[in-house]
């Protein structure tokens, strides 16, 4: 894990990082020394690891409970680098709606995909 920047608000310290090929955010409460629980977040489909509401719950899980917070962008999303199929499978999926089909099929089956890859990251 790098570290690539790091910012104080509010008692809440916020540092980016990237593992591997996937960037993330960890919130931390400024003083935090040695562990503490630290809860996953995802964002929903379309957005990023520092979307408002990962945001906003990251800083109250932090402030309110002293626990860690951490957010990364999943394949296709946000920092991500590009994803060649993620990206052939969203245009395809337009399409698709666009002829009229149900959007919810295909929008599930592109979260399965994106799970398979991210649970194990």
């Amino acid at each position: 894990m790098r570290f690539t920047a790091e910012a104080l608000s509010d008692g809440v310290r916020e540092q980016l990082f990237t593992l591997g090929d996937v960037p993330g955010v960890l919130w931390t409460p400024e003083d935090a020394a040695g562990t503490r629980p630290l809860i996953l977040m995802e964002h929903g489909g379309g957005q990023h690891k520092k979307a408002p509401g990962i945001v906003s719950r990251a800083r109250r899980f932090v402030a309110e409970c002293q626990f860690a917070v951490a957010a990364v962008d999943v394949p296709g999303h946000g920092d991500r680098p590009k994803d060649e199929k993620c990206d052939r499978i969203a245009t395809e999926n337009q399409a698709r709606v666009e002829a009229g089909e149900e959007l919810a099929p295909l929008i599930a089956g592109f979260q399965a995909l994106v799970a398979r890859q991210t649970v194990p990251e």
